[in-house]
């Protein structure tokens, strides 16, 4: 078996082992909604048709105001990628530029994303992901995890 070309072509160091697909392909939320564990919005700045942008937050590219999205939503900058016991994480790739993608920790340490309009895929590092595409992961950051029932 192996990957779709497309996959392998954008994301080389993904492979059959560190990698699984959960969803269909689908345009209605992108990576940054997905990581806020919103399935029904396309966060990017500029005010392009059919994106949501909070109006306090600057409308730049760059990471910073991505920073300030998270941090709206109770995340704080942390040290580290690991897995810890009562918070979820973050991590907010980018390059020279600026942001390029947004993924989250899952409960059992691994990580998930939204792949564009394509996929979303749970993926056991961060550094699968660090690639032409995405750049690197510039933050992590992270907060308290809600207790069920709350």
């Amino acid at each position: 078996m192996q990957l779709p070309f497309w996959l392998s072509h954008k994301h080389p160091k993904l492979t059959l082992d560190n990698h699984i697909v959960q969803s269909r392909a689908t345009g209605d939320y992108n990576c940054v909604a997905w990581a806020l564990g919103n399935e029904d919005d396309w966060y990017e700045p500029g005010g392009r048709s059919g994106t949501t942008w909070p109006a306090d937050i600057a409308d730049s590219d760059g990471i910073g105001p991505y920073v300030q999205l998270f941090a709206v939503s109770g995340y704080e900058e942390c040290l580290t990628d690991g897995f810890e016991d009562g918070f979820e994480k973050i991590a907010i790739y980018g390059d020279d530029e600026g942001f390029l993608h947004a993924a989250r920790q899952l409960p059992n340490g691994w990580w998930a994303s939204k792949l564009g309009i394509r996929h979303d895929i749970d993926h056991l590092t961060l550094a699968v992901l660090e690639d032409d595409d995405y750049g690197h992961v510039l933050m992590v950051m992270r907060r308290p995890r809600a207790e069920v029932g709350q």
